[in-house]
């Protein structure tokens, strides 16, 4: 038996607290590591794709690899968008 503060708890029950506890930062922590994953990877996605429409301007890219290019990383960013969202949907529970 633990005693706090005139509350007596069972040492499971404790145990089982803080394990839950530890738990929900563990997870917090690991949440914010993947948005910041997510938003590097965003960016980096972002910065390609205004890299490459650079050298399409300047004649140095087909069309379809920029329209390829465009494609493959819009697509990248809504699924990494999408999972950002499910991530603060979790989060808020």
């Amino acid at each position: 038996m633990i005693y706090m503060d005139n509350m007596i708890i069972a040492n499971n029950t404790y145990t089982n607290l803080c394990d839950g506890l530890v738990n929900m930062v563990n997870d917090a922590k690991r949440i914010s590591n993947l948005r910041l994953f997510i938003d590097g990877k965003v960016a980096e996605y972002e910065a390609v794709m205004a890299n490459v429409a650079y050298n399409y301007e300047q004649g140095l890219v087909p069309q379809c690899v920029k329209v390829e290019s465009d494609t493959v990383h819009l697509n990248m960013i809504k699924l990494l968008n999408t999972i950002k969202g499910m991530l603060n949907e979790i989060s808020t529970l």
